[in-house]
């Protein structure tokens, strides 16, 4: 039986101090300045190295700013970050602003305590009020498993390893990303200098060289409430999916006599997040929101696979950002006339054959990458379940010790 213990016996607390701006912009110094987005920082994603913005030792004095050691793990302590359950493990001395919060190793391996942290749900430890919060106190007060040093060493090893395994399959992941739309680019940007499209938006008609407007390309679906068919929902990063009901989010009306029903082929787009690339061709039937639009394609003008690459291109991405108009706090609303105007570009439907088969070999490419992701995550979410069990997390007044 391991031995649960609260996490003041072992560590200590952090809070971060206030930063002025007069104290702000220096890359370089002797000390990291840790705010919230520096967690995010490409760099730091396998251990904390640098920051934004730097200052001297002098300067943390000045500010009364308590230098936090290597080996502590960092994390948001208010706001909405809170819930995004961010951690890092610092590798150099580093000050934090106050939105930030270390945990320092007293009695305890560190990595093993960052591990054990990434298993807390730091919402759990929400005050409740208007602001997400997480005081010290609370933090202190967890009751976390302690199992002996010897087994410390080895859970944590063995969490490193697939952390490490995990760290370089989303790095290759990012890579083949990157190749996808540098692809995607240089198709896109070829067929619109052949056919003289300068900008696929609302420009002046002697622009528009070889193309057609999306009014000619996309009909609207006028079909509505299948009740038996899946919910849908559109992502930037997935396109159309079938939407995952345990997941959370806003729940289906009821009444769904209103709902769109999409066909396979489908151009499916959620006009409140265009301007962020929620919109891609459905190869799935099912239902989407009332505010979303499902459109027929013409096949005359454009191949489904076509449309989903073009649209999914860096060029109509910032054309339709541009035309989505900022609606708080729903998001930024394109209208259906800006929309029906933008141009697409009049490409045999073989030469858009011949690119859909290159850019499908490149598609496939991601699609492995992305399952080798998701496989790397579920062993690490796997160890990490093993070593730590939630079971073994708790509030001090839950369990009396």
């Amino acid at each position: 039986m391991v031995e649960r213990i609260r996490l003041s016996r072992v560590a200590r607390t952090v809070s971060g101090t206030g930063f002025p701006p007069s104290a702000q912009g220096e890359s370089s110094g002797d000390l990291p300045f840790l705010k919230v987005s520096d967690l995010a920082l490409p760099e730091n994603r396998n251990g904390i190295v640098t920051a934004a913005n730097w200052i001297t030792t002098a300067t943390a004095a000045e500010l009364g700013a308590r230098i936090v050691p290597p080996g502590s793990t960092v994390f948001p302590k208010v706001g909405a970050a809170l819930a995004v359950n961010a951690r890092g493990f610092l590798t150099v001395h580093a000050v934090m602003d106050n939105n930030v919060m270390a945990v320092v190793p007293t009695d305890i391996d560190s990595r093993y305590l960052y591990h054990v942290l990434e298993r807390v749900d730091m919402a759990m430890l929400d005050n409740g009020g208007a602001l997400p919060f997480v005081s010290d106190s609370d933090v202190r007060a967890l009751i976390i498993p302690f199992p002996s040093r010897e087994d410390q060493r080895a859970m944590a090893q063995r969490l490193d390893a697939e952390a490490e395994a995990l760290y370089l399959a989303e790095r290759r992941h990012e890579l083949e990303l990157e190749r996808h739309s540098s692809v995607i680019a240089e198709v896109v940007d070829e067929h619109l200098r052949e056919c003289d499209v300068a900008v696929p938006g609302q420009l002046d008609h002697a622009t528009y060289g070889q193309s057609v407007a999306f009014a000619q390309v996309f009909t609207s679906r006028e079909e509505y409430g299948c009740p038996d068919y899946p919910m849908l929902t559109v992502t930037s990063d997935r396109g159309v999916a079938v939407r995952d009901m345990d997941a959370g989010g806003r729940a289906p009306s009821e009444d769904l006599s209103n709902y769109r029903v999409v066909r396979p082929d489908d151009l499916v787009v959620n006009k409140l997040w265009a301007r962020f690339g929620a919109y891609g061709v459905s190869e799935v039937e099912g239902l989407i929101s009332p505010a979303y639009w499902s459109l027929v394609i013409d096949r005359n003008f454009a191949l489904p696979r076509y449309v989903h690459y073009m649209l999914r291109s860096k060029r109509y991405k910032v054309e339709l950002g541009r035309l989505s108009k900022d609606m708080p706090p729903n998001g930024f609303d394109l209208a259906w006339a800006a929309f029906r105007k933008m141009r697409f570009p009049s490409v045999p439907i073989q030469r858009q054959e011949v690119a859909v088969r290159r850019l499908d070999e490149v598609h496939q490419e991601l699609t492995l990458e992305s399952r080798r992701l998701s496989l790397a995550r579920e062993r690490y979410e796997a160890a990490l379940h093993m070593s730590v069990p939630a079971s073994g997390i708790a509030l001090a007044e839950a369990v009396g010790i």
